[in-house]
């Protein structure tokens, strides 16, 4: 199956002529939808890939978290210190509720800033107190995640943002 879809998170319009439903970046829309088609159909791959840059691996450590992307092959454009979260629960088998945005339960979506980069990483701040475990991560999971080309992980290759994602 040949399929491939473009990422347009990062592409809000909320004062759209036409209402936000029909934004007016159809140019940057087209762009990520024709790597697509040259990739897919026509095996065409000389300008460059034509998905964002994908978690590969995930390292918690005892104050931070390592996400790396594409397996270390991604060089990365940290555009924003915003958009992820993680789960601070009280034991290590509650999981967060993914469909909420903000709660009072004692397990909840915290803010978790980027803190460093490297070429295919970011490093996380955890915030969970010292009595909370992490049991999930996500990232730019809301409706209009970020500004206009501002989520915080693009590909350097081809200016495409990293899709959002949640595990848990």
């Amino acid at each position: 199956v040949n399929v491939f879809m473009a990422t347009a998170v990062d592409l809000p319009d909320w004062e759209a002529p036409e209402g936000p439903w029909h934004p007016r970046h159809k140019k940057q829309i087209a762009y990520r939808l024709s790597l697509g088609a040259f990739s897919m159909a026509y095996d065409i791959d000389t300008y460059g890939r034509f998905q964002g840059p994908y978690p590969t691996s995930i390292d918690l450590g005892d104050s931070d978290m390592v996400v790396e992307y594409d397996n270390g092959q991604a060089e990365l454009d940290i555009r924003s210190t915003t958009g992820f979260e993680l789960c601070c629960s009280p034991d290590t088998e509650t999981l967060c509720n993914p469909r909420r945005l903000n709660n009072t339960d004692p397990q909840q979506w915290t803010d978790a800033p980027v803190s460093n980069q490297g070429t295919s990483d970011v490093t996380l701040d955890v915030p969970c107190e010292g009595d909370q475990y992490v049991t999930g991560i996500r990232y730019i999971w809301r409706e209009s995640p970020c500004p206009l080309e501002e989520c915080a992980v693009y590909s350097v290759d081809n200016e495409i943002p990293a899709p959002p994602f949640i595990y848990e």
